[in-house]
């Protein structure tokens, strides 16, 4: 048997109608049962039998191809902004804040070099005279910048951080109190 070379979307005649138009129409679906229809379930049992099979993962499938998009829709984007300094403040999960240059921007580890985080301590005032004797002590709370590497341990001064456990990101200021503490520090050495 041989096959004609036809367009089944063209028409005979400007009605569409016709024994040809017939004809071209039932030559494309013995076309789509024979050729298209069976390469589709061919393809389709395939990928089944992987995933049953356990060979296709589709989760770390899906995972390849939408993390490099991910990643570079995340990243944080150059802010070319007058008074803008290098540093960055990395917020985690676990509430801590971490302050530094940040390096690698892309993947799933955040690089920050030139570490720097935030200790807070707790002092009780002892009431002052005049006070009601029940009166309940005042807290009060100081915040020092903390050079990371100072630590008894002595941790090499960078940190990765895994995407996942990242908040936000936010540039400093070159004014910002923080960048002003770390140059206080440096200009200490």
């Amino acid at each position: 048997m041989e096959i004609e070379k036809i367009n089944p979307f063209t028409k005979d005649d400007e009605t569409g109608g016709g024994v040809g138009s017939r004809r071209k129409k039932a030559i494309f679906k013995r076309w789509l049962v024979m050729g298209v229809g069976p390469v589709a379930a061919l393809g389709l049992t395939v990928l089944v039998t992987l995933t049953v099979v356990g060979v296709l993962d589709w989760g770390r499938l899906a995972s390849k191809v939408t993390s490099p998009l991910a990643s570079w829709l995340d990243s944080p984007k150059p802010v070319e902004e007058a008074g803008a300094s290098d540093y960055w403040a990395v917020f985690l999960t676990s509430n801590q804040v971490y302050f530094g240059k940040l390096g690698n921007k892309e993947g799933q580890y955040l690089r920050l070099t030139d570490v720097f985080y935030l200790r807070a301590q707790r002092r009780l005032q002892p009431p002052e005279e005049g006070d009601e004797v029940e009166a309940l002590p005042q807290e009060r709370q100081e915040v020092q910048l903390i050079k990371l590497g100072d630590e008894l341990h002595g941790p090499v001064d960078e940190i990765s951080f895994n995407r996942d456990n990242v908040l936000f990101l936010e540039r400093l200021k070159n004014d910002s109190r923080v960048v002003r503490g770390i140059e206080q520090y440096k200009g200490q050495l």
